[in-house]
C-alpha cells in the first residue's frame, strides 16, 4: 500500500492533468516512449513545482538547453506545453517568466479550491471503498514519515497526491479536469506554507479527520472538514502575504 502511495504521489507531482500531452492523452507519466519535448516539459515542470524555477524568474531557451542538455527546440515547445498549463506568462518583447500569482489571484483559487473539494468530500463519504480507505491511510502514513524526517521535498508531493485522490475517487471526470486545471496555478503557491513546519503540522492532523469521517460515511462532517481544511490553507497563504508586506 505505501508504494502505491508513492507511485500516486509522484504521478501527481510529475502530471497536473491540464498540461496538453503529446500524444493526446492527459497523462504525463515519464514513459520510455515519450518525445524529447515532452521530456523536457516534465523536467522544467519539475523545476517549477519544486520551486528551483521561482515565481517572476525569467527563462531563457539557451540556458535551459544547457541545463538540462538539449537544443533549444524541444526547450520552445515545452515553454508553449507549460503556458497553456497556466505556469509560465510569454511577453514578446520581455521573454518567457515562471507566471506569478498576485494574493488577490491566490485568494481567488483557494476559495474556488475549497468549494470543489468539500463536494468531493460530501460526495465520496457515501460511496468510498475499504481499498480507497485503506490506500489514502497509505498516503498519511507517507507524510508521517516525511514529516518525522523534516522531508519537505517527500511531504509536498504526497501532500498533492492525497488531495488529488480524494477528488479522482468521487468517478466525476469534470470535476477531476477543472479541480486539476486549479491545482496547476495553486501548487506555485502552496509549496511556501508547507514548508514552514507549522503548516505541515496542522495539515497532517486535519488529514487523518478527513479521512476518518470518509470512512465512518459521514457526508456532512467530510464535506465540512474538507472545506475547514482548504480555508486553513487559504489563511496561512494570506498571512504569509501579510508578513511580507509588513517586512517591505
Amino acid at each position: 500500500m505505501e508504494l502505491i502511495a508513492k507511485r500516486r504521489a509522484e504521478r501527481v507531482i510529475e502530471s497536473p492533468p491540464k498540461v496538453p500531452a503529446l500524444n493526446g492523452s492527459s497523462d504525463l507519466h515519464i514513459v520510455q516512449t515519450k518525445t524529447l519535448p515532452r521530456a523536457v516539459q516534465d523536467q522544467l515542470l519539475q523545476l517549477i513545482l519544486s520551486n528551483q524555477l521561482k515565481m517572476g524568474e525569467k527563462l531563457t531557451e539557451a540556458d535551459l538547453a544547457i541545463r538540462l542538455g538539449v537544443s533549444r527546440g524541444p526547450i520552445r515547445e515545452a515553454f508553449r506545453g507549460l503556458e497553456e498549463a497556466g505556469l509560465l506568462q510569454s511577453n514578446k518583447n520581455r521573454g518567457v517568466f515562471v507566471r506569478v500569482i498576485s494574493p488577490e489571484e491566490g485568494m481567488h483559487l483557494y476559495d474556488l479550491r475549497s468549494c470543489l473539494e468539500a463536494y468531493a468530500g460530501r460526495e465520496l463519504a457515501p460511496k468510498i471503498t475499504k481499498a480507497q480507505v485503506s490506500e489514502l491511510r497509505g498516503i498519511l502514513s507517507g507524510m508521517k514519515r516525511s514529516y518525522d524526517k523534516q522531508d519537505v521535498d517527500e511531504f509536498y508531493p504526497l501532500n498533492i497526491a492525497f488531495h488529488d485522490r480524494i477528488v479522482e475517487m468521487v468517478g466525476n471526470p469534470k470535476l477531476l479536469s477543472t479541480f486539476r486545471k486549479m491545482m496547476n496555478e495553486i501548487h506555485l503557491l502552496s509549496r511556501h506554507g508547507i514548508e514552514e513546519e507549522g503548516g505541515r503540522l496542522v495539515s497532517s492532523h486535519e488529514h487523518v479527520e478527513i479521512v476518518d469521517a470518509l470512512a465512518a460515511g459521514n457526508a456532512r462532517k467530510a464535506e465540512s472538514l474538507m472545506r475547514k481544511h482548504v480555508i486553513g490553507s487559504r489563511d496561512r497563504f494570506l498571512l504569509r502575504k501579510l508578513r511580507v508586506a509588513s517586512a517591505e
